[in-house]
């Protein structure tokens, strides 16, 4: 299903894909908006396509219930976004008028089912299970299966049956050529494609294509996040109205336009009603201040100013290339309700200091880290994160982002983590200081809906120092990521980790080139020493990895390096550790492999002891 071919189309159906030159240049434009059209060739005939993102209770919109997420970025999505659950008795109604509706999802060998009934009929049993490889945007649901329906108004419910993933990407709706107006509860938002008289046409009911926000979970050991109890549907970002209300509901927001750009207009948070005293909470005007926020424009944090905000703040996709920028504070004081979430693309954040009042746990999801981005085109200098209820900064299927000098210390989990599919990142010069797990860490997990490894990260000049779990640098599964001129002092496990383990998926091509790892290891009941490979995972791989040009100094507990596959049928192939010096009285020298690797699966080359003489070369492998 990844070409992309369009799951409707079928024998004998109303409305018929053709390749026609007439319509190439139609089809050309709307799928450089991130939409695709229905080509409605048939006199008597009209199909309304409504994406995941509509949400309401009119015509042609989504209303979810009891716990979807919106998530996305996968290959062949419709619009890059889908909602997905793992509630049983979730729903989602539709409301519509015409004589047939499609369902379209993603297929995988561990994915769910639900029933489906229109207008209280007996329901159909749908399924999302498959044998084979996953699939995105297929017909899971077809209403002419199941008997065909009248010309009219009809009410579709959808209730999942199990607790693993089920998807909704986009409804298909197909009328005839005259559709008579029909009064709804709520009036259709501008989003979505209101019934109407006219002649026949392909209407796309979608808002502009965005990432979405979800929540993963977290293999042992590692700074990730279980996935939450989401909220009952996807809605604006609402604005509180009264400081300790309720948490904001902080699913992004579709965007129904085009936002107006304004390029070049700087306003501060008072511009909103904001206080910036440290004294009373601005979560109101904050809010307030991101939702009008339209491309090209800033929203200053002046120096010394100090906003506090009791719940999650969002930063909507229709607030795509604008900036927070100064040297001002935004200050968390609700553990629970910490993160600056940021789903707008091409954003960016510069100069201000992110601190949270107190935190007395270790947070598990989307909305305790610091600083979350679900987008692509992230930008950012300079910013502090100063404590955080998990991690500091938690990039989740974020494209393209770039992020320079971040200073990110006391965070409960990791100070920087990547995950969930994202691509394309740069972290330059991070300082990473006195976190509660791993510095700097690329997990990716496998299965599910989260089975796309992390791709193409590069860190170059990271600072870690000083740990009270976890380790400094760790790569748990993903590929193409490199690490350079690190530095890491104080980690409680490995200097730098490398393998699979738990839910995690492989992790090929990662090169660490040049830097030192000082006092590595310092947790007596952790036995990773400075450098630690495994595959620890039964079918896990660790391929083509490079370890070179490091110093290992005053390794406090364990060898100098470890190779181990921790007892489990996890694989090694071409793993290269060369050019390594081992200094200072602590460290024990080496290279010490698991005796159950292959020797010419590793090479461990131009090793120096402490007293400057090459260690003999170990394994067969010579890159």
């Amino acid at each position: 299903m990844h070409g992309r071919r369009p799951p409707h189309a079928r024998p004998n159906t109303a409305v018929r894909w053709t390749a026609r030159t007439a319509v190439a240049a139609t089809v050309a434009t709307a799928a450089a908006a991130g939409l695709v059209l229905l080509d409605s060739t048939v006199a008597a005939a009209a199909t309304t396509v409504v994406d995941d993102r509509v949400t309401g209770t009119g015509n042609n919109q989504h209303a979810y219930a009891n716990g979807w997420r919106m998530g996305g970025g996968l290959s062949g999505m419709w619009a890059s976004t889908d909602h997905y659950t793992i509630n049983a008795n979730a729903t989602v109604s539709l409301r519509f008028y015409g004589t047939d509706v499609q369902l379209t999802g993603s297929h995988a060998p561990d994915f769910g089912t639900a029933k489906v009934s229109i207008d209280g009929g007996a329901p159909v049993t749908v399924s999302q299970r498959v044998s084979g490889p996953r699939g995105n945007d297929v017909v899971f649901f077809d209403a002419n299966g199941t008997g065909a329906l009248t010309e009219g108004q009809h009410t579709l419910l959808l209730t999942t049956t199990s607790t693993s993933v089920f998807t909704l990407d986009r409804s298909i709706i197909t009328s005839s050529s005259t559709t008579p107006a029909i009064s709804s509860p709520a009036a259709p938002t501008a989003q979505s494609a209101a019934p109407s008289t006219s002649p026949p046409e392909t209407t796309t009911a979608s808002p502009a294509p965005s990432p979405a926000g979800t929540a993963s979970a977290s293999p042992t050991g590692t700074a990730a996040t279980t996935m939450p109890t989401a909220p009952a549907s996807t809605t604006p970002v609402p604005t509180p109205t009264a400081t300790g209300s309720a948490p904001l509901t902080t699913t992004p927001p579709p965007s129904a336009t085009t936002p107006t750009s304004s390029a070049g207009l700087v306003r501060t948070p008072e511009d909103f009603g904001a206080d910036g005293t440290d004294g009373t909470s601005d979560t109101a005007a904050l809010q307030t201040a991101l939702n009008a926020l339209r491309t090209g424009e800033t929203l200053h944090i002046p120096a010394g100013r100090v906003y506090r905000h009791d719940a999650v703040l969002v930063v909507p996709p229709s607030a795509a290339g604008a900036r927070v920028s100064g040297t001002g504070t935004l200050m968390a004081t609700v553990q629970q309700r910490s993160a600056l979430k940021v789903y707008a693309p091409d954003f960016r954040v510069d100069g201000i200091t992110r601190r949270i009042e107190a935190t007395t746990s270790r947070g598990t999801t989307e909305d305790h880290h610091s600083i979350f981005v679900n987008a692509p085109g992230y930008r950012s200098t300079g910013v502090t994160i100063d404590g955080s209820h998990a991690a500091g900064y938690f990039f989740f299927g974020a494209r393209d982002f770039v992020v320079e000098r971040p200073v990110v210390r006391n965070t409960r989990a990791d100070g920087i983590h990547v995950t969930h599919d994202s691509q394309d990142g740069r972290i330059l010069s991070p300082l990473v200081q006195d976190v509660g797990d791993d510095g700097v860490a690329v997990v990716s997990y496998a299965g599910g809906f989260s089975d796309v490894p992390v791709r193409r990260i590069h860190v170059s000049s990271p600072r870690v120092e000083g740990q009270s779990h976890g380790r400094g640098l760790s790569v748990v599964g993903g590929e193409d990521v490199t690490f350079t001129d690190v530095f890491v002092q104080g980690s409680a496990g490995a200097g730098v980790f490398i393998g699979v383990e738990g839910n995690t998926n492989h992790v090929r091509r990662v090169t660490v080139s040049g830097g030192e790892l000082v006092g590595s290891n310092h947790r007596s009941d952790i036995d990773h020493g400075a450098v630690f490979l495994t595959s620890s995972r039964a079918g896990g791989a660790v391929e083509d990895v490079l370890v070179e040009g490091l110093t290992l100094r005053d390794t406090l507990n364990g060898r100098g390096s470890a190779l181990k596959t921790g007892g489990s049928t996890g694989t090694f192939a071409r793993v290269l550790l060369r050019d390594v010096t081992t200094r200072g009285a602590e460290s024990v020298e080496g290279f010490y492999p698991d005796g159950s690797i292959p020797s010419s699966s590793y090479g461990a080359l131009a090793w120096i002891g402490t007293d400057g003489a090459r260690l003999p070369d170990r394994g067969a492998y010579r890159g």
